[in-house]
């Protein structure tokens, strides 16, 4: 079963490794984002005791489709649009709201994420592990990144999904 640990709590150890999940940087720098949930705090112990902090492109594209996603909710929002007939892909990426949105995602993941992190490669065996244990969860990018961890390598996420992981992952969070 997931080892849930409390960021409230515990005490990051120098040069300690983390996947961090798509929902904290989402938190700390989406354009939409209303609370940190501490996540800063964070960020700051773990510069400064020199943790190593990965993403992989997963985190990357969905960082970047959650933001374009809510820049669109907010669009056809304010303009009081029928999503049944102003749809995403069709419309609303056509519109310049998209390509602004779009863009500073991109630049977001280029000079705020990856300041702080590095890219962790999924592997072919991480796909194959979580194909063959699909049952363990019922988001596969999560389950995914449960199949990235080793003994060395937690996971930083909001995602309360990951408390019912049946592995003896390490999952922290506020």
């Amino acid at each position: 079963m997931a080892i849930e640990k409390d960021l409230n709590t515990y005490t990051l150890n120098q040069g300690e490794t983390f996947i961090v999940d798509t929902n904290v940087w989402i938190y700390l720098f989406s354009p939409f984002s209303t609370n940190s949930f501490g996540y800063q705090k964070f960020l700051s112990e773990a510069q400064n005791k020199n943790c190593k902090l990965f993403i992989n492109s997963q985190i990357i594209s969905e960082y970047i489709n959650v933001i374009c996603r809510t820049a669109y909710e907010n669009y056809a929002r304010t303009y009081r649009l029928n999503k049944n007939n102003f749809k995403f892909k069709r419309d609303y990426q056509q519109t310049s709201d998209f390509s602004h949105y779009y863009q500073l995602a991109c630049e977001s993941v280029k000079n705020e994420i990856l300041k702080y992190s590095e890219i962790l490669p999924i592997k072919q065996s991480h796909i194959d592990s979580s194909l063959n244990d699909y049952d363990q969860m019922k988001d596969y990018n999560d389950l995914l990144y449960t199949k990235m961890l080793t003994s060395d390598i937690k996971i930083v996420s909001h995602d309360r999904d990951f408390g019912n992981h049946p592995e003896d992952i390490i999952w922290i969070h506020y």
